[in-house]
């Protein structure tokens, strides 16, 4: 997903190109094997200042221009994504801290079962189980 530029070279006016936005649907979970349906808007003129693109650009300026809103959104992408999974993450830790709380459950690691373990070379059932 993301902005493309395609060349318009039997254009006669400049600029011989168009900024277009692609998107990709995901694959279904129940058919994998389905291509994905692609989606293209072609973004008007008249939007292209809030992208930073001018109708004076080459078609090397504007694909440098694509490339760095591309990479703009990738960057947003992988921040959401890595916000979502800490969001998990702190969830999942309240799931399992619910039940015992830390302090407890120190205590107990070090009274039962590690000092169990370590009068045992080999280590104790009770630590694996645990």
């Amino acid at each position: 997903m993301g902005y493309y530029i395609r060349a318009l070279p039997q254009k006669k006016k400049p600029p011989h190109w168009k900024v277009q936005f692609v998107t990709y649907k995901r694959k279904s979970i129940l058919n994998p094997k389905a291509k994905k349906p692609k989606k293209e808007w072609d973004i008007p003129p008249e939007r292209w200042p809030g992208l930073k693109f001018r109708s004076t650009m080459n078609l090397a300026q504007a694909k440098l221009r694509q490339q760095q809103l591309n990479s703009q959104l990738e960057l947003r992408r992988q921040e959401e994504r890595r916000k979502s999974i800490e969001v998990e993450q702190q969830t999942f830790d309240k799931k399992c801290s619910a039940y015992l709380p830390e302090i407890y459950k120190k205590e107990f690691e070090n009274r039962y079962i590690f000092a169990r373990s370590q009068e045992r070379l080999k280590k104790s059932k009770h630590l694996s189980h645990w």
